[in-house]
């Protein structure tokens, strides 16, 4: 799965929103794996895979081979404000960080939802995540967990996928 992940030099930020690299990599990682039956791991369950590992330290690093994220999403000051308290509002709810949007399309689509009610404006949800994601790595959105948030026990340990880091 790294190898994957390296050839396509998308961060997991940009896969989020880059459905075709995303389903590359889960395609050709699926291909590549021996499952019962029919069983196949999904787009989602990929990405919040590379996520909780990227979290917890375990996860390469593209650097300066990842590709050109390209321009971010366009929004108005007032537009911002508006998902800050869209998602600060389902954060507190449905106990909700700004990466389950990512790896989550039904949170996503409620994301989205929202928002345009409140603004009155069609913003496709990955393009709301996108820009949540950017405020939050330039330090302008609170953390919602420590290191010990969904997936994560307290000692770092990674809970949620034993099966899988035995694929990957």
């Amino acid at each position: 799965m790294v190898h994957l992940y390296w050839h396509k030099r998308r961060s997991t930020d940009q896969l989020s929103r880059n459905v075709e690299a995303l389903a590359a990599i889960t395609r050709d990682f699926n291909a590549g794996c021996e499952f019962e039956g029919d069983q196949q791991v999904s787009s989602d369950e990929l990405l919040h895979y590379m996520i909780v590992q990227r979290k917890t330290g375990r996860w390469v690093r593209l650097g300066d081979r990842v590709l050109h994220r390209g321009p971010r999403p366009v929004l108005t000051a007032e537009d911002i404000i508006t998902l800050i308290n869209v998602a600060h509002e389902m954060a507190v709810r449905e106990d909700v960080s700004c990466c389950r949007f990512m790896f989550e399309p039904d949170l996503r689509e409620e994301l989205r939802e929202h928002f345009a009610r409140q603004s009155r404006k069609l913003v496709p949800g990955t393009e709301l995540v996108d820009a949540l994601i950017s405020l939050r790595k330039d330090g302008l959105l609170p953390r919602l967990h420590g290191p010990t948030g969904p997936g994560i026990a307290a000692d770092g340990e990674d809970t949620a996928f034993g099966d899988m880091d035995q694929v990957a």
